[in-house]
């Protein structure tokens, strides 16, 4: 990112980054052989937007993955929950609402945190 886009977003007051979906693939792909039959849990992630919950659903199969789970931190927040389907689809998946506000520091949280595999903390 160039110190011009930086600073134009510090003028704005606009901290709001996102991953690149290309900078996901060549991390994740360093580690697919670790993933098979892993619940994956991305927490303080709207699947909405996120290039994570894009690239673990698309590639969801060919990971061989159990399932991915996202948490989203907001006013309306919710738990997103995929097992295999449609991975194309990035849009399907059981959304659920939490009873707290999605702070991953929450009870409801931590317990969705101790029955997963993997953590990808998105912050």
């Amino acid at each position: 990112m160039s110190n011009v886009i930086i600073k134009q977003s510090k003028q704005r007051k606009d901290d709001e980054y996102y991953t690149r979906y290309e900078d996901i693939e060549k991390q994740i792909e360093l580690y697919k052989n670790e993933l098979k039959n892993k619940i994956i849990y991305m927490n303080c992630d709207n699947p909405n937007f996120s290039n994570f919950w894009k690239y673990f659903h698309v590639n969801f199969s060919r990971l061989q993955l159990k399932k991915i789970v996202a948490t989203f931190y907001d006013n309306n927040s919710f738990k997103a929950e995929y097992s295999g389907s449609n991975d194309n689809n990035i849009n399907e998946y059981n959304k659920t609402d939490l009873k707290w506000n999605g702070d991953f520091r929450s009870n409801e949280c931590i317990q969705i945190l101790n029955e997963c595999d993997i953590i990808y903390i998105i912050i």
